[in-house]
């Protein structure tokens, strides 16, 4: 391997491996790099998405390449058994597209899913990477991020769109999902929940249709399967349970009171 090529991959590994984002200097102190051509190898991996610089706090972090990859590779085998036959299940009883979304960074990362068998469906988005603001998927997880750091992401949207949405993570960590239409793409509907692992938020599971056909209703009486798909997908992962029976047990009470 070239001098070149080795110095590229180190700089790639020190940025992947940090959980908050990097400034140029730091990573031409830490090893020990000049500091124009760690700038260089900062932009060369900028340019083929590996990485993404903020034009605001000019810090570096994973890039949508980079996350896609990851995400992918970070699906445990305990997970994938359960995952496709949830899924399925998932998909055969809403008749909608199912789709597993993994949190890496700042951003969310379609890794896994089902289209719907309906003629007129939502497009199983696998591979794409967004920011945890934006979609419901997103912020199914943005609403279990660390405090500081949601707060962090919000400061980046302008003062009426981060108040609507941390009315919106509010309303996700009481309720325990999220449901919407044609909040991410016009004309789709969609309903998200949390999945945890041992050491917080892991990632989101989302079904998705024309708002036509997968309307707030229909979304509303999905929701007990998703939350336990949520749990099944969280027991996996070793998260506990306590948030899932308080959620579906307040599901519970919510549609009692709509009875009486």
């Amino acid at each position: 391997m070239s001098q070149a090529a080795e110095k590229v991959l180190v700089v790639l590994e020190h940025v992947a491996a940090r959980r908050e984002a990097v400034s140029a200097m730091s990573v031409a102190s830490r090893l020990g790099l000049d500091k124009s051509t760690c700038s260089r190898l900062l932009a060369l991996l900028v340019q083929h998405g590996w990485l993404v610089r903020d034009d605001r706090t000019r810090l570096f972090g994973i890039g949508p390449t980079l996350a896609k990859l990851g995400a992918t590779a970070v699906v445990s085998n305990g997970l994938q058994s359960i995952l496709l036959p949830l899924l399925t299940k998932l998909r055969d009883e809403t008749g909608e597209t199912v789709s597993f979304h993994r949190r890496i960074g700042d951003s969310r990362v379609c890794v896994a899913g089902l289209e719907s068998q309906e003629v007129i469906r939502r497009v199983l988005p696998i591979g794409e990477s967004f920011r945890l603001p934006i979609g419901p998927s997103g912020k199914a997880i943005l609403a279990f991020v660390d405090p500081a750091h949601r707060d962090a992401l919000l400061g980046e949207l302008d003062a009426a769109t981060a108040a609507l949405l941390r009315r919106e993570l509010d309303s996700v960590v009481r309720t325990g999902f999220i449901s919407t239409d044609g909040d991410h793409i016009a004309g789709v509907g969609a309903i998200s929940v949390p999945v945890f692992d041992v050491d917080g938020v892991f990632g989101s599971l989302t079904v998705a249709g024309p708002m036509q056909r997968w309307h707030p209703d229909r979304r509303e009486a999905a929701l007990p399967e998703l939350l336990s798909a949520g749990q099944a997908l969280s027991d996996t992962l070793g998260a506990a349970r306590a948030r899932y029976h308080q959620w579906r047990r307040g599901y519970a009470q919510s549609r009692q009171g709509a009875t009486i």
